[in-house]
């Protein structure tokens, strides 16, 4: 039986890698592609703003004891440009922290940080 793992390991690998395809203008959707059962927060609105940029909601997160300087904390849904597949605008989530006080002038200066990711 332990000849035969590496094998099957082979088998399931090259099985899920081609129902995976890389096509341009097409999203791919599903288990494979990523996608899981997500808090009503993150489900996506029946269409969506043809623009990047848009947000469409927020929610209160529970405060980062690390981040001792924030003084309000939020997910956020918002739109943005598909640029591996070519799909047009998709919804994105992330983060925002903002500093305790009072802004300043024209706001408080930004820093968008994206690590890389799929799904």
């Amino acid at each position: 039986m332990r000849s035969l793992l590496p094998i099957l390991i082979a088998a399931a690998v090259v099985g899920c890698a081609s129902q995976h395809r890389d096509v341009t203008g097409a999203l791919p959707t599903g288990l494979l592609a990523g996608d899981s059962v997500l808090s009503p927060f993150y489900g996506v609105p029946p269409s969506l703003p043809d623009r990047p940029g848009v947000v469409l909601r927020t929610e209160p997160i529970s405060a980062q004891p690390e981040l001792t300087a924030a003084g309000r904390q939020e997910r956020i849904l918002y739109t943005s440009t598909d640029a591996r597949w070519k799909s047009g605008v998709i919804p994105v989530s992330g983060t925002l922290y903002l500093p305790k006080g009072q802004a300043p002038s024209g706001g408080w200066p930004l820093v968008a940080w994206a690590h890389g990711t799929l799904g």
